[in-house]
């Protein structure tokens, strides 16, 4: 029903808000988008170098991105004011996911690593490190799905790349 053209360059990524209604797009020119359904837009400060992961919390209005420069930003998407950036990967982010219940935040990382971050305090809750969990590389090659908590319950899954190929499943303690 609609083109929607505001990004100079590929679009890697974009997600629904179930809260809002609200679409958002990141892109390989590091502008995050947020679109009204009436086509207009608002753009978010990005990354530098690139945008390869836009999610919206479940639970309400927060967007987070993954970004090429390392940082995971979290931004309140209706206002576009900057919530909070987290520091912590060593290499490109190329996911986000919000656990079900919006209390965790998940990054994957081309650094090998996934982190586990608190939505409340923004604390880092945990890493995990294994060669083969991060995930494919978007400047190479048509990223994957990268949805990684399941809808209801707080059980995440990893994608495997390179040598592992394994999809791994993790089960969180919320209330520890």
């Amino acid at each position: 029903t609609r083109t929607l053209t505001a990004h100079t360059d590929a679009v890697l990524s974009v997600s629904w808000s179930r809260v809002t209604g609200l679409l958002a797009s990141g892109s390989r020119d590091g502008a995050v988008h947020v679109w009204e359904a009436s086509g207009e837009t608002r753009r978010l400060a990005g990354h530098r170098g690139g945008t390869a992961s836009v999610e919206w919390s479940p639970i309400d209005g927060r967007l987070a991105t993954a970004g090429v420069d390392g940082v995971v930003r979290v931004w309140h998407g209706v206002s576009g004011a900057l919530v909070q950036e987290l520091h912590g990967h060593v290499g490109r982010v190329y996911s986000v996911s919000w656990a079900h219940n919006g209390r965790a935040l998940v990054s994957k990382s081309e650094d090998g690593s996934l982190r586990v971050w608190d939505a409340i305090t923004w604390g880092g809750v945990a890493v995990v490190r294994e060669d083969g969990v991060a995930l494919p590389d978007p400047w190479l090659r048509f990223p994957t799905d990268t949805r990684a908590f399941h809808p209801s319950r707080p059980q995440l899954a990893t994608n495997g790349t390179g040598p592992s190929e394994r999809i791994r499943v993790l089960e969180f303690d919320f209330d520890a």
